[in-house]
């Protein structure tokens, strides 16, 4: 070091254990290592779920009008049975609740993904390869500024 001061740490046990207790502490964590496994597993899909929860809602938020009512309607309704699956503690339901709610909103990104392209298709002007600036709008100033807003 620049100052010439040495530093050194020390590290000591406060007390001595015997091999009993050592032996005795290693078998508690391996009792509690298996409990602390299905706690980490709970965790996960409970997490999992509520980030498939909050995407859900946000989708419905930013595409609301663009969803048909059907759509909108069964992915309402997967969010509710997920949000029950998740009062109950039920693994196995929070986990296949999950799986209906992703299966609807990849239906529901899909249409609203082919629905937003076929609408530039039927919009865009004729002209082929050489126009491509009719083919691309230029984003307005607000567009490219608004998410700074938020």
């Amino acid at each position: 070091m620049a100052t010439g001061n040495k530093q050194k740490i020390t590290i000591q046990s406060p007390t001595n254990l015997t091999k009993d207790e050592i032996d005795h502490m290693v078998k508690e964590a391996a009792v509690y290592a298996e409990e602390d496994g299905k706690r980490r597993e709970e965790a996960t899909i409970r997490n999992k779920a509520n980030i498939e929860l909050d995407t859900a809602e946000r989708t419905i938020r930013d595409l609301g009008d663009q969803i048909p009512i059907e759509h909108q309607r069964k992915l309402r309704d997967a969010i509710d049975r997920l949000r029950m699956s998740l009062q109950t503690y039920e693994l196995q339901k929070i986990s296949q609740d999950t799986k209906v709610l992703q299966d609807q909103l990849f239906a529901v990104s899909t249409d609203a993904y082919y629905s937003l392209e076929t609408g530039k298709s039927a919009g865009a002007k004729p002209g082929g390869a050489g126009s491509i600036k009719s083919s691309v709008d230029e984003p307005a100033e607000e567009d490219l500024f608004g998410w700074f807003k938020k």
